[in-house]
């Protein structure tokens, strides 16, 4: 198999169809395009998510963090804690530990959660580090959004840019490479793309009532986190190309490395899927916290996903490798 997620159509065959739904506090369960569970306590709802990384190499510990955080924001929920579980390469030395941990430490901090627990181990199982992290947030019964929310004639909104993460682990882990087509300043810029990874802060001002289903976007990019929401809303859309913002070092990297930026991974990027009323109101309030969002398409009562560019339309298909594996 490819390296990378499971393809969707093979996640729902052979995990998702598996899982038996058995208790009455789990009022969000598994499927395709969610990427937290929710739990009802007798109170407000605990919202959990969980994560790997193994794509990044000097931010793993930084991201490892906030991309769990990112999928809580995403269901408008409020980060609490973390359990990390690290497995280490045999050849790791103590110096590497030490600053992992410390990165995740101070992640952690900036963010104003605990770290709850977790497990770290040296294996000859893995070649290079690999890190799960799962956090647990709340939120009130009326406030979770779900993915599958999505309505026809809402407006789809995405934050920041396309391919950020991906500019930001790019930069950081290829950086001689990158000097082919990079200068020192926008390799520098590039790498520090990695401040803006956190979506927490849109996540919660979306929190509202004509926001219908917010994502992430992670792998697969922005057409995957699109195809996601409307495969579990069972809608369409239609995506304006040119209307969606990706910063001029992450074109330079594309066209150096032959890599679609809007099928690479950009964590740090929302996709907010509100009322039609609402959204000029939303795209407001979220400038006003100094985080671009644009209006970069609508859902539609069909079936299928279009981009459309001058060049003519295309029909989004079911999301691939993210396009980073193609260099790493």
């Amino acid at each position: 198999m490819k390296i990378g997620k499971l393809p969707n159509s093979l996640l729902e065959k052979l995990v998702i169809n598996s899982i038996e739904t058995r208790r009455s506090e789990t009022v969000l369960a598994p499927s395709i395009g969610e990427d937290c569970c929710a739990l009802d306590l007798s109170g407000d709802l605990c919202v959990v998510s969980s994560d790997p990384i193994t794509a990044a190499d000097e931010n793993a510990g930084i991201l490892s963090v906030l991309i769990s955080l990112n999928d809580l924001a995403a269901s408008g929920a409020e980060p609490v804690g973390v359990l990390t579980t690290v497995l280490l390469p045999a050849n790791v030395n103590e110096e590497y530990i030490d600053r992992l941990f410390k990165n995740i430490n101070r992640t952690c901090r900036e963010n104003n959660i605990d770290i709850l627990g977790g497990h770290t181990e040296v294996t000859d199982a893995v070649k290079k580090t690999i890190i799960v992290t799962t956090a647990i947030g709340r939120t009130r019964k009326n406030s979770l959004i779900r993915s599958d929310g999505a309505r026809a004639g809402d407006d789809i909104l995405m934050t920041k840019s396309a391919g950020l993460e991906g500019t930001a682990i790019l930069c950081a882990d290829r950086q001689k490479e990158l000097k082919e087509v990079l200068d020192e300043a926008e390799i520098t810029k590039g790498r520090e793309y990695i401040s803006e990874i956190s979506v927490v802060p849109e996540g919660m001002a979306s929190s509202i009532p004509g926001t219908h289903a917010m994502h992430d976007i992670t792998e697969g990019g922005l057409l995957g986190a699109v195809w996601e929401v409307c495969r579990a809303s069972g809608k369409g859309a239609v995506i304006y190309k040119d209307k969606i913002h990706i910063r001029p070092v992450t074109e330079k990297i594309c066209r150096h490395y032959n890599l679609d930026p809007l099928k690479l991974i950009s964590s740090g990027s929302m996709l907010i899927i509100c009322d039609r009323k609402k959204s000029n109101g939303l795209i407001e309030k979220i400038s006003r916290l100094g985080i671009k969002c644009s209006k970069i398409g609508e859902v539609t009562n069909g079936t299928e996903i279009i981009l459309h560019s001058v060049k003519g339309d295309i029909i989004v298909n079911e999301p691939d490798s993210d396009e980073i594996y193609k260099v790493l």
